[in-house]
């Protein structure tokens, strides 16, 4: 047994010995058969509280239960750890969504852009010179598709209307929305346009 044991059982050895008058003391919902019962079992107390210390005991308070703590916090670490690397992997844009910000978005009936979240999506659009670019209203309120420069500009596109706009000569196109943009602010976006011949 080790020290912490002995002082246990010697404080119930000093409870047995104080007498029933001093007991309540002690013990506030103990009542006098309680006390006889501690008298009683003092002895045995006393000869357990007097066994030699067991090395294996000893081994396990002195090592084992300090080493068993410090697991215990390493593992609460590295949970925590893993918590804040699982966060900031959803926080991060994926790849997709990354690539959905910039986009050639061309078929073979050209390329379509989608207005949405009072965004253009792509946001950012590459196509070769001769190409039609729709602008498809997926929103309950009416935009509309102007170039900052005001080479075209769509009239009030209603929910789910469409705009359409060739682009014959390469170059940059920049444009926004006339009531919720600006240029290159709140809802806008740009046309990249390329040479013919060469893949956007």
């Amino acid at each position: 047994m080790n020290i912490i044991g002995k002082l246990v059982w010697r404080e119930f050895l000093k409870a047995g010995k104080c007498g029933a008058g001093s007991l309540p003391a002690l013990f506030p919902d103990s009542t006098r058969p309680a006390s006889r019962a501690v008298k009683e079992t003092a002895p045995h107390f006393k000869e357990f509280s007097n066994m030699k210390s067991s090395p294996f005991l000893n081994l396990l308070g002195a090592f084992v239960l300090p080493l068993v703590f410090c697991l215990c916090f390493i593992i609460a670490i590295g949970t925590k750890q893993h918590s804040v690397a699982s966060a900031s992997a959803i926080a991060t844009p994926s790849p997709a969504q990354a690539i959905a910000q910039s986009s050639t978005a061309t078929t073979s009936n050209g390329a379509q852009v989608t207005l949405n979240n009072l965004k253009f999506e792509p946001q950012n659009l590459t196509v070769t010179a001769g190409t039609t670019v729709t602008w498809t209203n997926k929103e309950s309120t009416p935009h509309t598709v102007t170039a900052d420069d005001k080479a075209f500009s769509s009239p009030n596109i209603n929910p789910n209307g469409t705009f359409s706009h060739t682009f014959t000569k390469p170059g940059k196109y920049a444009y926004h929305c006339a009531y919720h943009g600006g240029h290159g602010t709140g809802m806008f976006g740009t046309v990249t346009v390329t040479a013919k011949g060469k893949k956007p």
